[in-house]
């Protein structure tokens, strides 16, 4: 991070890392880095349709990583979560991002969090939590024409409506 000078953007949980490299693309002036727990998802990364050298893929424990960058304070610019799995039963809730002890953590690093999901009650569940946390944020339909993710354009295909959360937090732990 120290020979570099630009923003930083997370994708985190990016699966096989479409999402980090278009990121990458749409932002030639920052450092995309794409973290999933697993090595077969990242591993499957095949698609190399921009060569640019602006984004990695690392397999981490997003619990101990958002640890690490708030302790080095990287400058995160915006910060992605895209299509996190809902664990719709409500005995899972501490395994939603919003109801994970990391939440306090996660929500203090950056200037913005983007959520996106076809399941518009896990971020209408964040946007409550984050609001409780004194951040604000807005709900939206996705209106991107080239889907970030396997998964969107999946559901876009099927017919099923995306929604993105965009949570500013430059006022918080910065």
């Amino acid at each position: 991070m120290q020979a570099f000078a630009g923003p930083v953007i997370l994708d985190s949980c990016c699966g096989v890392g479409q999402s980090t490299r278009l990121l990458a693309e749409r932002n030639p002036d920052a450092l995309v880095i794409g973290i999933d727990k697993s090595a077969h998802r990242i591993n499957r990364n095949v698609e190399q349709t921009y060569d640019g050298d602006n984004y990695h893929l690392i397999r981490a424990d997003l619990n101990d990583f958002y640890r690490l960058v708030k302790t080095a304070n990287w400058p995160v610019k915006k910060h992605y979560i895209l299509y996190p799995n809902p664990w719709p039963k409500s005995k899972h809730v501490q395994r939603r991002w919003h109801g994970s002890a990391v939440f306090p953590t996660l929500i203090s690093i950056g200037n913005q969090i983007i959520l996106r999901s076809n399941w518009r009650l896990y971020l209408e569940e964040f946007q409550l939590a984050a609001d409780i946390a004194g951040l604000v944020g807005n709900i939206m339909e996705v209106s991107d024409n080239e889907p970030l993710t396997p998964f969107e354009a999946k559901y876009q295909a099927s017919g099923q409506q995306c929604w993105q959360l965009i949570v500013e937090t430059a006022c918080y732990g910065h």
